[in-house]
């Protein structure tokens, strides 16, 4: 399922989602009457800047939700309307006499006077007046789907009045009032409309039969919300900018997945930078998790059982061994495990190509003399292109990257790029790739 954050989104990627089968809940509005802080000079850094939708709603919410609904409403992907997202954030608009102070490291930055409750701020009793317009006017036009809003404080903002509005309950990352909430409103679904990764936030899903499913925060990395130079992205998703895989999407997978897996992840000990990788230095200790659906795994260094070890608290299987070179290899069972090996130095390039649509791209994988991936390589790497074709740019996934994306060059990052081809016409489209002390590769296709 993916959750349209905050705002309706381009029309095609409706229809992409109704021709892969994913369900959607579909959001309208990041704030209502009152504007939200805009952080322009770093998070949390006053004063923040108040331009926004807020200016535009008393004019335009009533034909906004019509365009809305009329918009998307026969799309089969979509299941659940949205009309808010945190809109009761404490003194960020809103604000109510039983707050007292933030909690969460979220907060714990801002001045200590935006942390405690401030009658000059607007008063939280009109969030269900606005919430039930809003409900009203999407039930106007659509009855079959139901009505939700991602509330961030339900302990102050979870009045009868608030959810009498709301067919499906919504919360950003307050699992621990789903009990609760659940004896109030026994017969309401409740939705985790925004969820951290951890396994703990999973299992508040798994253990409740009246929540819904969560929606993580985020499934892929995006520009915005970045905390400072060079990061110019959020970190935040199980996939990268390039839609590449991240340690955490196999984690997700162990969870999600119908067939037996499993996949290993390394890091030095203490650092907490897990790749698929087994190249160290000889002797140092390693951190290994490993991600599966089975119960437990074995851990096998060169042919020879070293550990094994069942699942922790955390959803996963940690071993710590020293650096030795050869094959490390996860196993559950002997058909099902997962091969890491210590690789050469990158001499080589692997190219993809991808084509069928009004975009090619090209993937690029550094190589050792063996065909192994080398995740660690972060070579340089120039792209020409020739005939029917430009460049349109290069994605690396690595948010702290600040080359432009148009520019022709670009390094890899955990040993890779992602290349996209704007086609001219037809013909022949020829494109190079060209990095020092590697053998050149070459793709030619036509469009």
């Amino acid at each position: 399922a993916v959750r349209m954050s905050h705002n309706p989104h381009a029309e095609e990627l409706y229809d992409l989602c109704d021709k892969l089968g994913f369900f959607v809940m579909d959001e309208i509005f990041d704030e209502w009457e009152n504007p939200k802080n805009k952080w322009r000079q770093g998070h949390n850094v006053y004063p923040p800047g108040h331009e926004g939708y807020y200016e535009d709603f008393p004019e335009c919410w009533k034909k906004d939700v019509r365009s809305f609904v009329l918009t998307h409403r026969n799309h089969a992907c979509v299941v659940l309307w949205s009309i808010g997202n945190e809109i009761d954030y404490p003194n960020d608009p809103y604000c109510s006499p039983k707050f007292r102070e933030m909690v969460g490291n979220n907060d714990a930055s801002k001045p200590a006077a935006e942390q405690l409750y401030n009658p000059d701020h607007p008063d939280i009793g009109r969030l269900p007046v606005i919430a039930k317009m809003l409900a009203d006017e999407v039930r106007r036009y659509d009855t079959t789907h139901p009505v939700t809003m991602a509330i961030a404080f339900p302990e102050l903002s979870g009045s009868d009045a608030l959810f009498g509005c709301l067919d499906v309950i919504g919360y950003n990352y307050k699992e621990q009032f789903y009990e609760n909430d659940h004896e109030r409103y026994p017969e309401k679904p409740l939705i985790g409309s925004e969820n951290s990764h951890g396994y703990a936030q999973w299992k508040a899903v798994t253990d409740n039969d009246y929540v819904a499913g969560q929606f993580l925060w985020t499934g892929i990395d995006y520009l915005g919300e970045a905390k400072g130079w060079p990061v110019h992205a959020s970190p935040s998703g199980i996939l990268d900018m390039a839609g590449y895989e991240k340690t955490e999407y196999y984690f997700r997978k162990s969870l999600w997945s119908d067939s037996p897996f499993v996949y290993a992840a390394t890091s030095l000990h203490g650092q907490n930078v897990f790749l698929h990788n087994w190249n160290y230095v000889s002797g140092e200790q390693i951190d290994v998790r490993v991600y599966t659906s089975a119960s437990s795994a074995r851990l096998i260094l060169n042919d020879k059982i070293c550990a094994e070890g069942g699942k922790n608290e955390k959803g996963y299987i940690e071993f710590s061994l020293p650096f030795e070179n050869g094959v490390l290899c996860a196993e559950v069972s002997d058909t099902v495990r997962d091969e890491i090996v210590t690789t050469q130095a990158a001499c080589r390039m692997k190219t993809l190509l991808h084509t069928g649509g009004d975009m090619q791209f090209i993937e690029v994988h550094m190589t050792d003399d063996f065909g192994n991936e080398v995740v660690t390589d972060s070579s340089l790497v120039r792209v020409t292109v020739e005939g029917a074709g430009t460049l349109a740019g290069i994605e690396n996934g690595d948010t702290a990257d600040v080359t432009e994306y148009a520019a022709d060059y670009r390094h890899v990052y955990n040993g890779r790029f992602i290349a996209y081809i704007r086609p001219c016409g037809s013909g022949e489209i020829i494109v190079r790739f060209d990095s020092a002390g590697k053998k050149s590769e070459e793709v030619r296709y036509r469009n």
